[in-house]
């Protein structure tokens, strides 16, 4: 943005796939998933001043491992996506 030029932005993708080969006992008899996960990233870093900035951050994660434990540790549910929203201040001095 031309009114504000020392702030930037990012988007950023990344998928992990997990080897046929691990556990596949986990896998197909416990129905975990463990085959890909894939991870979004949105950012926006604004220069507050020249020497403070301040960063939203939005993860979006289509998690790998499709199943955990309960509460209780005795059974199993199921996972969602995860969505986390951060902010980081940075200062420099």
């Amino acid at each position: 943005m031309p009114w504000r030029p020392c702030d930037n932005f990012g988007i950023g993708w990344a998928r992990t796939e997990i080897s046929d080969n691990f556990v596949p006992l986990l896998r197909q008899q416990l129905r975990l998933g463990l085959g890909k996960e894939d991870a979004i990233e949105l950012y926006y870093n604004a220069a507050l001043t020249s020497w403070l900035t301040a960063a939203l951050d939005l993860q979006i994660i289509e998690q790998a491992l499709a199943r955990t434990l309960n509460a209780s540790g005795s059974g199993l549910r199921d996972m969602n996506t995860a969505v986390v929203l951060g902010l980081r201040v940075y200062s420099r001095f």
